[in-house]
C-alpha cells in the first residue's frame, strides 16, 4: 500500500508544475492557459489563445508575438493588463491540413512570446 501510495504522489507532481505553462517579464505576467479550439469541417480549424495574468499590483502593458505559421496573429500593438487581471489574448488561427496536427499546450507556449513595454 505504501508503494502504490508514493507512486500516486509521484505521477500527481509533473501534472501540478505543468499547470503554468510560462513566466514572462520576471514573473510579472504569467500565462495562466494556453488554448487550441478545433473545429471540424471540410477544412479543420484551430484557433488559438492563451490568458495572461497580471500579477503585479501595476498595470503591465505587454507585446504578444507567435513565431508559428497562423493567419490573423496579434497586430504588434501594446495589450494593458490591469493589476490582478486575467486576460484572454487572441493568437491567431491555421487551417489544419490532412496528417498535420494542431498545436497544443506546451507546442503552443513555445511560439508565444510575450515582452513588456
Amino acid at each position: 500500500m505504501p508503494r502504490l501510495l508514493a507512486l500516486v504522489v509521484l505521477l500527481a507532481l509533473p501534472l501540478t508544475a505543468q499547470a503554468q505553462f510560462a513566466s514572462y517579464c520576471s514573473g510579472g505576467v504569467v500565462a495562466d492557459q494556453f488554448d487550441t479550439r478545433v473545429t471540424p469541417g471540410a477544412t479543420t480549424r484551430a484557433t488559438y489563445s492563451v490568458v495572461l495574468r497580471n500579477t503585479q499590483s501595476a498595470p503591465r502593458r505587454v507585446l504578444v508575438n507567435v513565431t508559428a505559421s497562423v493567419l490573423d496573429r496579434p497586430n504588434g500593438a501594446p495589450i494593458s493588463i490591469s493589476p490582478g487581471q486575467r486576460l484572454t489574448v487572441s493568437l491567431g488561427y491555421q487551417t489544419i491540413l490532412p496528417g498535420t496536427q494542431a498545436l497544443r499546450g506546451e507546442g503552443l507556449a513555445n511560439v508565444t512570446r510575450v515582452s513588456c513595454v
